[in-house]
């Protein structure tokens, strides 16, 4: 509509019977309030609003007149409501006193009244007053305004009629609008083939996170269980629940779950599968879970919740199953950067399929389909394959190792064409990562990773060849020569793996741990002015014995110097600590305290010779609220130190250590009042600190989770061999 011809369209004045309607009034309703009524104290005007609509030529003029202003003697309106039936489009003109323009709406009736609340009184029914507006209309006007709607749909009120049809058009134009943007998402969904038919048996047998042997508990021994793998009854012997097995059948890996000590039984697996489209293929992530509380017929759920569309053009498209503006579920496509928040984990491909995936010309040369398991999910490994052709070259050599660190420092910092590392743009393999041949073949022979590259790297540097067990050692716990920067220029590579690797043996910690160490010790000797040119100085024979010794001595020397230095570096610490104080408890031989300042901390770890005043991320955690540091003592000498505890504001005991970073044997008497102090923590706790329990607990948990996916070992000493998460968790008490 144009505004000029609706401007000079003739002007709508009040009528004289409007005016007088104006003046009536009525007593406003009984008011309720918490139950109690009040008198009427009120009068209300009956009319709260005055509509005078004319049909001019092809348009509705709608006249809309407010009460308070028809009272002070004002026949203007206040709005001008302009409506097109045929063209289903209407517009408001809004006016003041004068009946000069101010602006145009696109408002519904309803709203461009409400937005104006102050120029009427109990226009819309009112949770208090309970008061119910009305709207002055003419015959004529109410039936033009009827003339909106179709007699079988028309509401009892004519103003409805106006909303009614509003509404009606607003939501046509809605639904224009979605269509234009979901038929180029239902294009592409059309472009989807089913699913394979033995694609879900597939992902039940070899995707699932958990497997089980279910027996039914028997007197006389039982001899038979349900293998949820094979789907068949198997022989057992001695089964226990909970206790590890193997399916003599199948051979798969499980669990003995007793059927009678089982209230729900869940396991689920992830997915995924690729199938070729039209110019290209579509990758689609699927999430399965089984409850087996009927064993012989288990209730399945497979849930497909992501389909990425790549095409040779290199363009990618992703959809989700999610809900589309608050109204229904449906296939909605992905409006950010899908690859800067995939997912890197371990993705297990549908693989019957991939042969046909292969006959597609941007797809024959691809190495996915060499790896056992992705170490990312597929969309991710191709983009980062086009981009980096050294990903298939390493995965077709069978260097899978260094091809998954490459993809993880890809995750972390995204790799550069000037990567001292990788050149990127070289021909050849040896030369891609800048080493010869030779070492080339030390490097694949070895499964070396990212570490084993730039040892390989230095060593071609230097001119000289070190031996691979040392280069494999420093691999395995990810050892980097920038690590070993600060080691004097007198150790070659040789003496320092060496020295290394016995001082792990001694102190029974890992490779990276002593390398701080070493590291903290030469940095306190050269402040102390000690001579570390010399043997004995920089390559002390126990290298911990030789840095508690230090410690000590620097801090005998200036302890008060190191609280106000930690003071002025980490100040909210000493703020934090007061609030502790109200879970300090004692019962029986034992007492925790909590520590008054900083310089408790610094006491505390200088008596029990560990680190725990020296290392920053204890005073960051207890800034950040991630956990704190108590006091573990016996009650008959509740000054003297004797074990440190570091606490969740959850309450659960993440470490326990005394002279030497050590847990002796005396430790397990005191298990039950530590218990039992937990208990007391818990009452203690306010809701915020419940909050901060949980998201303490939440990264504890996302850390072991990253240390069972890299597969971190303990190296030497009684739990060598073992999972560095499974010490970590042993170690671990529970606030219960």
């Amino acid at each position: 509509m144009k505004k000029d011809i609706l401007r000079a369209l003739r002007r709508l004045e009040a009528t004289k019977e409007m005016v007088q309607k104006a003046y009536l009034e009525v007593e406003k309703p009984q008011r309720y309030w918490y139950g109690k009524s009040k008198p009427n104290t009120k009068m209300l005007p009956v009319y709260s609003i005055f509509l005078r609509v004319q049909c001019l030529g092809p348009y509705i003029k709608i006249a809309v007149f407010l009460n308070s202003w028809l009272r002070k003697g004002i026949t203007t309106p206040k709005f001008e409501i302009f409506l097109n039936p045929d063209g289903d489009e209407w517009i408001n003109r809004i006016l003041d006193e004068n009946y000069k323009e101010l602006r145009w709406s696109n408002s519904f009736f309803r709203n461009l009244v409400n937005e104006n609340r102050g120029y009427y009184e109990g226009f819309e029914r009112d949770g208090c007053y309970n008061h119910t507006y009305k709207v002055f209309i003419n015959a004529d006007a109410t039936k033009t305004l009827k003339g909106l709607t179709d007699w079988y749909t028309q509401p009892k009120k004519p103003i409805d009629c106006l909303m009614n049809w509003q509404n009606k058009i607003r939501e046509a134009d809605i639904e224009a609008r979605e269509r234009r943007e979901t038929t180029p998402w239902d294009e592409d969904m059309s472009l989807i083939p089913e699913t394979p038919k033995n694609f879900e048996k597939w992902l039940k047998k070899n995707c699932l996170n958990n497997y089980f042997i279910i027996y039914e508990y028997s007197k006389n021994g039982q001899k038979e269980g349900y293998c949820t793998r094979c789907e068949k009854m198997v022989p057992i012997v001695n089964p226990k629940h909970g206790k590890p097995c193997k399916c003599p059948r199948c051979k798969t890996k499980g669990t003995f779950k007793s059927l009678g000590k089982i209230r729900t039984l869940t396991t689920s697996g992830n997915a995924q599968l690729a199938q070729p489209v039209e110019d290209g293929i579509v990758v689609r992530k699927y999430s399965y879970s089984i409850n087996y509380c009927d064993y012989m017929n288990p209730r399945t759920h497979l849930y497909e919740w992501q389909r990425i569309l790549m095409f040779e053009d290199e363009t990618i498209r992703v959809y989700n199953w999610d809900s589309y503006k608050n109204k229904y579920m449906r296939w909605v496509k992905q409006k950010y950067n899908y690859f800067d928040y995939a997912y890197y984990s371990a993705t297990r491909l549908y693989p019957s399929n991939i042969k046909s995936l292969l006959k597609k010309s941007w797809l024959k040369q691809s190495a996915f389909p060499l790896w056992k398991e992705l170490p990312c999910d597929l969309a991710k490994y191709l983009n980062i394959e086009r981009q980096y052709p050294i990903i298939e070259r390493l995965a077709k050599v069978g260097m899978f190792k260094l091809d998954k660190d490459i993809l993880e420092h890809y995750r972390y910092t995204r790799l550069k064409a000037e990567d001292t590392v990788i050149d990127f743009e070289a021909s050849e393999l040896s030369k891609n990562l800048r080493i010869d041949k030779s070492r080339l073949h030390r490097l694949k022979n070895m499964q070396g990773g990212w570490s084993a590259l730039e040892w390989l790297q230095r060593e071609k540097q230097e001119n000289t060849i070190w031996p691979d067990e040392l280069i494999q050692r420093l691999d395995a716990e990810e050892i980097e020569p920038s690590q070993l920067n600060f080691v004097p220029s007198q150790m070659t590579f040789i003496k320092t793996a060496n020295y290394l690797i016995k001082q792990c043996n001694l102190s029974c910690s890992s490779m990276e741990d002593t390398i701080r160490t070493w590291a903290d010790y030469l940095n306190m000797a050269e402040k102390m002015k000690m001579n570390i040119d010399l043997e004995q100085i920089y390559k002390p024979k126990d290298l911990k014995l030789a840095h508690d010794k230090l410690v000590v001595y620097r801090s005998q020397q200036g302890i008060d110097k190191m609280v106000k230095d930690l003071e002025k570096k980490w100040p909210k610490v000493d703020k934090q600590l007061p609030k502790l104080k109200k879970f300090e408890f004692a019962a029986g031989d034992y007492v925790i305290t909590v520590p008054e300042s900083i310089k408790d901390i610094v006491t505390e770890g200088i008596v029990l010779s560990h680190c725990v005043h020296t290392s920053d991320y204890y005073y960051d955690r207890i800034e950040r609220d991630e956990s704190y540091l108590f006091f573990l003592r016996h009650s008959k000498c509740p000054d003297i130190p004797w074990y440190t505890l570091e606490v969740e504001p959850g309450g659960n005991i993440r470490q326990k250590r005394t002279t030497g970073d050590k847990q002796n044997e005396d430790f397990k008497k005191a298990i039950p009042f530590l218990k039992k102090w937990q208990k007391y923590f818990l009452k203690k706790l306010t809701p915020e600190e419940k909050e901060l329990g949980v998201v303490a607990d939440h990264l504890r948990v996302e850390n072991y989770k990253q240390l069972r996916k890299d597969q971190k070992k303990v190296w030497h000493g009684a739990l060598a061999g073992q999972l560095l998460a499974d010490v970590l968790e042993a170690d671990f008490m529970k606030a219960m």
